[in-house]
């Protein structure tokens, strides 16, 4: 629930509403931790898509398996460019390599794709 309201909340201000879909038992996401970090990531993730991207809309796809869950958010805006100032990305790819994870980052002119690879932990070791 908690990203259906960022999505509404932060991806409502583009021209066209931003959406999200979710795929797999997305149950997993339950453990808190995992939560607050995916959370984290699509909240920055579609405030850099209102402020710099020139997007229409954006996408946030939540797939999940037993071991891993994956979150791209892609817009359709005019890509990162050659700017300088990608502190919000670090901040994304810190916290995806403290839950040994992954952060992937494609961009064209015609938008930016960011997938967040995480690993789901067992449920012995999930926090509520």
């Amino acid at each position: 629930h908690r990203l259906l309201a960022i999505v509404q909340e932060v991806g409502d201000t583009l021209p066209r509403p931003a959406t999200v879909s979710f795929s797999g038992p997305v149950d997993v996401i339950s453990d808190g931790e995992l939560a607050d970090d995916i959370a984290a990531f699509v909240r920055e993730g579609l405030a850099n898509v209102v402020r710099h991207a020139g997007a229409d809309t954006a996408t946030v796809d939540v797939v999940a398996s037993a071991d891993e869950i994956t979150v791209d958010l892609a817009d359709d805006g005019n890509g990162m460019g050659e700017t300088s100032r990608r502190s919000g990305l670090r901040n994304l790819s810190e916290r995806a390599e403290r839950r040994a994870g992954g952060l992937d980052v494609e961009s064209t002119p015609h938008g930016t794709r960011l997938r967040l690879r995480l690993p789901v932990p067992p449920p012995a070791e999930r926090t509520p």
